[in-house]
């Protein structure tokens, strides 16, 4: 395995996201611009780039088009395309489903991300799709949200230079709207945002991550999603509020 490149040429950004990848045991390999990272994949190769496409010099969009013409790859983002192989791979299809269907054990799904995708469409059916299925999606994005950054409590906030532009943050709109997606079974989604995981432990982590998954886990054999006597462990306890699915 190559291992990942991260191209960012934002340092605090490409800092906590490749902590957070060698915490989890990968290869990570860094630049800053794009001409940097083509030299890098020529030299190391890469079996995942996660790619900036606004960069100085050389663009994102230019990286790619500059390794798409030396190999044969696929670039993007797609959340449902993920969605859809994970499904395929647990449950055996990823198609629509609207019915329950159970294992033994859940399946928990982690998605670390910037909260921007290109098939927004198909990430959503497949969240519908598979809240009939005994799989939990928690969406942790990294950095600030989309609102200008207040100025701390009781100060007020410098006045800007004339030209300088507002310091804005992360649009994390759609998690939002997965997270609180209508017309599901049950709901199999939770989703919350750390700025910078360096500054988290991993208790607090922990403790972020548990926020609704045992509420969820904790119901699913009654839904028919998980099966109560098996080796699972899952309680047949009462089905948590917000848990009971809809009528038809």
């Amino acid at each position: 395995m190559s291992g990942i490149l991260v191209v960012e040429d934002e340092q605090s950004f490409s800092d906590a996201l490749s902590f957070m990848l060698r915490k989890e045991g990968f290869d990570v390999a860094v630049a800053d611009d794009g001409q940097v990272a083509v030299e890098t994949f020529e030299r190391d190769g890469a079996d995942l780039v996660l790619l900036d496409l606004m960069l100085p010099g050389m663009s994102g969009a230019e990286f790619i088009e500059e390794i798409r013409n030396r190999y044969p790859l696929e670039a993007g983002t797609y959340y449902g395309k993920a969605m859809a192989e994970i499904r395929q791979h647990y449950f055996g299809s990823p198609g629509e489903r609207s019915t329950p269907t159970s294992a033994d054990y859940p399946v928990y799904v982690m998605f670390l991300t910037d909260g921007m995708t290109a098939d927004q469409d198909v990430a959503e059916d497949n969240l519908r799709w598979s809240s009939y299925e005994p799989v939990f999606w928690e969406f942790m994005a990294i950095g600030k949200v989309a609102d200008p950054v207040p100025a701390a409590k009781g100060r007020r906030r410098p006045r800007r230079r004339k030209g300088e532009l507002p310091e804005y943050r992360n649009d994390f709109s759609f998690l939002q709207t997965l997270d609180d997606l209508p017309d599901r079974y049950v709901d199999n989604a939770a989703f919350f945002s750390v700025e910078d995981p360096e500054d988290i432990s991993t208790e607090r982590l922990y403790d972020l991550m548990m926020v609704e998954y045992p509420g969820w886990v904790g119901g699913a054999p009654r839904l028919g999603l998980l099966e109560a006597d098996g080796p699972s462990g899952v309680p047949d306890g009462p089905i948590p509020d917000g848990l009971i699915p809809e009528d038809p």
